[in-house]
């Protein structure tokens, strides 16, 4: 609990940052290039439509920060479809013993620090297991003795961050698993 408390002051510091930049900025243009770390071409620029209320005419400064805050969002999504791309292409092999308990490995709070894009699962034994990505209440899929399973997270809108295993009451496997983040 105590990582993600420092997890989330971090965040909230980079956005105090990316605002004090954002707000010294002369040219919205210049934006990507801090914020993503890579050179990103925006081909159509978000542009704020300010409709005055009776003729009023609001000031520059007002103006100007809805314009940074449209861009700001627009660069959110950029990062965020960023970060769904990096890809390290190392490898994280483990073996799960499988109990009739519920188990699970988080690849965020735990090593790697990074969730898997993709796991390939070998059953040894000496029962089935069912396996269960990022949310326990949802369906698992049961992988018999000398089976395998692939589970890949390409193009889905989450990534592998957590795993979870569990066989029938008094079962047992153990289970082999490569993950690559």
């Amino acid at each position: 609990m105590a990582d993600r408390t420092k997890y989330i002051e971090a965040l909230k510091e980079q956005a105090a940052v990316l605002r004090d930049k954002l707000n010294s900025t002369q040219n919205p243009k210049q934006l990507p290039t801090f914020v993503t770390g890579v050179d990103v071409e925006i081909i159509e620029p978000v542009v704020a439509e300010i409709v005055p209320k009776d003729e009023e005419q609001i000031p520059p400064e007002i103006a100007q920060l809805l314009t940074q805050l449209a861009s700001l969002s627009e660069l959110t999504e950029i990062r965020k479809k960023l970060e769904k791309e990096e890809f390290e292409g190392k490898l994280d092999p483990r073996t799960l013993d499988a109990t009739d308990s519920l188990k699970w490995l988080d690849f965020i709070e735990g090593l790697p620090h990074k969730p898997w894009l993709t796991a390939y699962f070998i059953n040894d034994g000496p029962d089935s297991v069912k396996i269960g990505i990022n949310h326990p209440e949802l369906e698992r899929q049961e992988v018999k003795i000398n089976e395998t399973l692939t589970i890949n997270q390409e193009h889905a809108k989450e990534r592998i961050r957590r795993l979870f295993h569990k066989c029938d009451a008094g079962e047992t496997a153990s289970v082999r698993v490569v993950g690559q983040y």
